[in-house]
């Protein structure tokens, strides 16, 4: 069962929320909501934003970072015969709108390319954990079990992030493929797995708690 609130009932909705929280990009808690945004966010209107994904961690992580109390909704979708859940988290705020398009989170991403915004270097690992959460993802290839780390998204963000990965964990290049409609920069190996996991979850205080249980599952020695 979905429910459905237009947009304009969020405009007029007295709901409190931080509208300054994306205005100066300064903290942990900003880059890696700000991150996951580019990932799960949904820029609607100059009005309203909405995030959404089946991991409720998330959703709350988002809610608790930006003081919000806007309700999460719960969604159920059938599909041969399985139901799905998902969790939306949907906010008005003029500010905070205007202020995520001006770091580049527009409306229509999926059409868009979207770059890393101008935020302090050493808070880029958060915004790419933060997008990593959203539309990256962790798996044990076989035969041998190795881990595997990848993103998806539009190529010029891939390309920036995989920069990043290379300038400051030295891991292998590898080439951003074609997936679908979108890209995938896809790294394979235990060495490549504790590099990158280093440089995103050092001293990490948010992130999603499934992918970070998974990326330290196994005990990758450097290569």
């Amino acid at each position: 069962h979905i429910t459905y609130i237009s947009d304009m009932a969020y405009r007029s909705r007295k709901h409190s929320v931080n509208q300054s929280f994306f205005s100066s990009i300064e903290t942990e808690s900003q880059a890696y909501v700000l991150g996951y945004l580019f990932a799960d966010g949904c820029v609607r209107d100059q009005y309203v934003f909405s995030i959404g994904s089946k991991d409720i961690e998330l959703i709350e992580i988002v809610k608790r970072e930006l003081r919000s109390e806007h309700p999460i909704y719960q969604h159920e979708k059938k599909l041969n015969d399985r139901i799905f859940i998902s969790h939306e988290l949907t906010i008005g705020s003029k500010q905070l709108v205007t202020d995520l398009v001006r770091l580049g989170c527009v409306k229509n991403k999926s059409a868009s390319e979207l770059s890393i915004p101008d935020i302090p270097k050493e808070l880029i690992s958060h915004f790419i954990r933060g997008y990593f959460d959203g539309d990256g993802g962790v798996c044990v290839c076989k035969p041998y079990g190795d881990l595997c780390i990848y993103f998806t998204g539009c190529q010029t963000l891939l390309a920036q992030i995989q920069q990043k990965l290379e300038e400051c964990t030295n891991v292998r290049h590898v080439k951003i493929q074609k997936h679908g409609s979108i890209f995938k920069l896809n790294y394979k190996g235990n060495g490549n797995a504790k590099r990158i996991r280093e440089y995103l979850y050092s001293n990490a205080l948010l992130y999603l708690s499934r992918k970070q249980q998974l990326i330290y599952s196994r005990n990758p020695k450097a290569c």
